[in-house]
């Protein structure tokens, strides 16, 4: 398709034509909505995101940040497709983390206006809006081949007020103000460098099924960097040999020291003292919004200090192991505790922790915490742990 053609039909119908009925009536099977309303959820979200993805382009680290990704989209393949994205439950759990990474502040808002308008649970909106994200990059870059961030702005600035234009009344609140960046949830954020490097082929899972290969380097210099007050380069560690507290954990390995209290700080006295590896630490809070793999707002803090404390010892691995609450399938729920860790491991390699040091490990709804029939309870049992392996 021509640069012409693209535009003049529009990304909103070129998206929509990549979407079949039987495409949503298998996403809205595998969320248990009915076809129906999964199809109004859609078709709403289809501007929303379109609308996010303007506003991140409106600015030239936010045009470089989306055209790095897009024109890393391999084209050609079964599982490289729109499709692919949308209509398995491993393309929508990546494409959550792109949703979430762009649109920070406004993405519970907007998943929450896709469910009131559409009907469908809020959890169901946010995985159309991630499987829709995801499907918005492939049409892009399938249409209109490598795009450049001076176009790709261009084009996205030229079509948001058509975007906006189709968005239901409970989300056109949502992206009132112009074109303010849809994820300048903090001061102190920093447009440095890509949300997410790549947007890779889908990979065949176990089941046979058609996940997205994991992001392979999720995001995220821009959206959330150095989040609070931690201990600074260079201050002196807390005393080598104090009493370590610890916490009952099921699953721990014979001859495993028993985690430590749920504090970056214990980590640190842990290195900096004689203790032996392998030792497993439980880094509170380090948890996850429901159904995704990006990590709360809060448990940014905890990665950036986990982060400074690999920095000050060199020679330290780990290995981060995820977890899910129960809610959801078992295999559904293993993927995403996989994709959690890599989450994890990618966000500290953008704080300068070198791959290599860093192994990952899912483990699905395994070895809880906390009870899972509280709200409470769930939110602790989706967390990653930190296992050093070596010191």
């Amino acid at each position: 398709m021509s640069h012409g053609a693209v535009e003049s039909e529009g990304l909103v119908a070129l998206l929509a034509g990549q979407l079949s009925p039987d495409l949503i009536h298998r996403a809205a099977s595998q969320l248990g909505e009915n076809d129906e309303r999964t199809r109004s959820a859609v078709s709403a979200g289809i501007p929303s995101v379109l609308a996010t993805l303007s506003d991140v382009a409106g600015s030239p680290a936010g045009a470089n940040r989306l055209s790095s990704i897009i024109n890393r989209v391999e084209v050609g393949s079964e599982g490289a497709t729109a499709g692919a994205r949308l209509g398995s439950a491993a393309g929508r759990e990546e494409g959550v983390v792109l949703f979430d990474a762009e649109a920070g502040g406004r993405a519970r808002p907007i998943a929450d206006a896709v469910a009131r308008s559409s009907g469908v649970t809020l959890d169901s909106a946010h995985q159309l809006l991630g499987g829709l994200t995801a499907a918005a990059l492939v049409t892009m870059r399938q249409s209109y081949g490598q795009l450049a961030p001076e176009r790709l702005q261009s084009m996205l600035g030229q079509q948001r007020a058509e975007f906006v234009r189709r968005l239901p009344d409970p989300l056109a609140s949502v992206f009132e103000g112009g074109r303010a960046p849809a994820v300048r949830t903090t001061a102190e954020r920093v447009d440095a460098g890509p949300a997410i490097r790549e947007l890779p082929v889908a990979r065949r899972s176990r089941g046979g099924a058609l996940p997205i290969a994991i992001l392979a380097s999720i995001f995220l210099i821009g959206l959330w960097v150095l989040r609070g007050v931690h201990r600074p380069r260079g201050t002196a560690l807390p005393v080598a040999g104090r009493p370590v507290a610890t916490l009952t954990h099921p699953a721990l390995q014979p001859g495993m020291p028993r985690p430590a209290a749920p504090s970056a700080d214990t980590l640190a006295n842990f290195l900096a003292g004689p203790g032996r590896t392998p030792a497993r630490f439980t880094l509170e809070p380090l948890n996850f919004e429901l159904g995704s793999a990006l990590p709360t707002q809060e448990s940014m803090r905890t990665i950036d200090q986990l982060a400074r404390t690999l920095s000050e010892f060199p020679g330290t691995t780990i290995r981060l192991e995820s977890y899910t609450d129960n809610l959801g399938g078992e295999a559904n729920n293993l993927q995403l505790s996989e994709a959690r860790s890599k989450a994890v491991k990618d966000l500290l390699v953008q704080r300068g922790v070198a791959p290599s040091r860093i192994g990952t490990q899912g483990l699905g709804r395994a070895n809880p915490l906390d009870t899972n029939d509280t709200t409470t309870g769930r939110a602790r049992n989706r967390r990653t742990e930190i296992v050093v392996t070596s010191r």
